[in-house]
């Protein structure tokens, strides 16, 4: 009696799975594929599902990085001081150091990052931050550093002027836009941290917001253009501003001016830095 229970249980579970027709006893082909069915394969076969909640395999938090780079301040302000009209930098190099300062001052493994880039950016350098997985937001019209030469000094500021409005508004509409979401989801701050490179004070609505939102804030910026309204915030809002100087770490990213480099990380070939 047993017997013919296990094998009409048997000859059910297979129905479920093929939905044909019941047969009267099983056949020994069923048994043999209900015992591999049944049969448990070592886990080590598959690769580990994702956690949820940003942790890892270990259980710890994965800490996502949100960058949003004002590319114009960033790039113009060390032109200007260095009178350097074609320096460049080593992108991986300068993503690296961005992402691995965090405010509380433990560094992320492999965090999950999200660049945006917003403003001028020399032709040679689009392609490369693309490359690196960045998001490079276009300009609505060429901006007047790719025509120089072109358009009268009157005219090249006006359209500068407005096109500098275009790439401020984008940026802070983003990023607040980001902290909401990830307020909306649930993040804690211990999950996820914005880092925005610019000195200028128009960014400062953004970097509150994002505070207010209950999130950490590091704003990098070249010492010669950084507003003194950041460094108010980061003493009234203390453990949840930082302020980074870009000068502190050039030697780990700027490079030589326009000269050719042998292709590596974070550089495509035949691109000049």
């Amino acid at each position: 009696m047993p017997t013919s229970t296990r094998a009409r249980s048997y000859a059910e579970a297979l129905l479920k799975d093929i939905d044909q027709g019941t047969p009267s006893t099983p056949s020994p082909k069923a048994r043999l594929v209900l015992r591999r069915r049944s049969h448990r394969t070592p886990s080590s076969m598959f690769p580990p599902l994702p956690s949820p909640n940003n942790k890892n395999s270990k259980g710890e938090d994965k800490r996502r990085m949100c960058v949003y780079i004002d590319h114009s301040n960033f790039w113009i302000s060390r032109k200007m001081a260095t009178r350097d009209e074609n320096w460049r930098y080593d992108v991986k190099a300068l993503e690296s150091i961005l992402t691995s300062n965090p405010l509380d001052g433990e560094t992320t493994n492999d965090p999950d990052t999200k660049v945006h880039v917003y403003g001028y950016v020399p032709n040679d350098l689009k392609p490369i931050w693309k490359n690196q997985g960045a998001r490079v937001h276009k300009l609505k019209k060429p901006h007047p550093l790719d025509n120089e030469g072109k358009k009268t000094k009157h005219k090249r500021r006006g359209k500068k002027k407005n096109l500098e409005k275009e790439v401020d508004t984008a940026l802070v509409a983003e990023s607040v836009a980001e902290a909401a979401r990830a307020l909306r989801e649930g993040l804690k701050d211990t999950h996820i941290e914005f880092v925005i490179v610019t000195g200028d004070r128009d960014m400062r609505p953004a970097v509150k917001k994002i505070i207010d939102c209950g999130y950490k804030v590091n704003v990098w910026s070249w010492k010669g253009v950084l507003s003194k309204a950041y460094r108010d915030l980061e003493q009234k809002r203390a453990g949840r501003l930082k302020v980074h100087l870009l000068d502190e770490h050039k030697e780990k990213f700027v490079t030589a001016s326009k000269v050719p480099i042998r292709p590596g990380i974070g550089q495509l070939n035949g691109q000049w830095r």
